[in-house]
């Protein structure tokens, strides 16, 4: 599988997880933070700033921006540099795009909001969660997301690529 632009590919992969983990780390860790209004007591659904506020936009969101974002740069990336392009003139480029991206933020709500419904279910009623600790877990998983929805429309996007 290998393209004449194999070592573009590998350097623009770096430089995408790189630009993708500092701003999802920095913004899913410190907008939750400085937005609770009672960092020692927070809860997952209840109270006017939930966890459930933050995490699960994040959940569709991030997956389904970047994800198509990436996806569209690899195949721009992949056809300047082959003689060939990456789909036929008669592929829907578009709908392939979007119905990737959908894929991924359905799949990772879905997740996300049964292992919150879970967690919600087996905790008492009156349970609070530390500002600072959920801070910490939001921003890790904003960046968790970051580098799989960087990873994976890549790595899609080669399979595709006719050898």
């Amino acid at each position: 599988m290998e393209f004449p632009g194999e070592h573009l590919l590998k350097k623009f992969t770096k430089k995408q997880l790189l630009i993708s983990i500092i701003s999802n780390v920095t913004i899913n860790g410190v907008v939750p933070y400085f937005n609770f209004d009672d960092r020692h007591a927070v809860h997952l659904f209840r109270g006017a700033h939930p966890l459930a506020r933050f995490v699960l936009p994040m959940a569709i969101f991030l997956p389904f921006f970047i994800t198509l974002d990436i996806s569209r740069k690899t195949i721009t990336l992949i056809e300047e540099h082959t003689s060939s392009t990456l789909f036929s003139p008669h592929f829907p480029k578009n709908k392939f795009l979007l119905k990737t991206a959908g894929v991924n933020a359905t799949i990772t709500l879905s997740v996300i909001l049964c292992l919150m419904l879970a967690l919600h279910a087996f905790l008492p009623p009156d349970y609070s969660f530390d500002g600072l600790l959920l801070s910490i877990v939001s921003g890790l998983l904003g960046g968790a997301m970051a580098v799989i929805f960087v990873l994976q429309p890549i790595n899609k996007v080669k399979k595709l690529y006719p050898v």
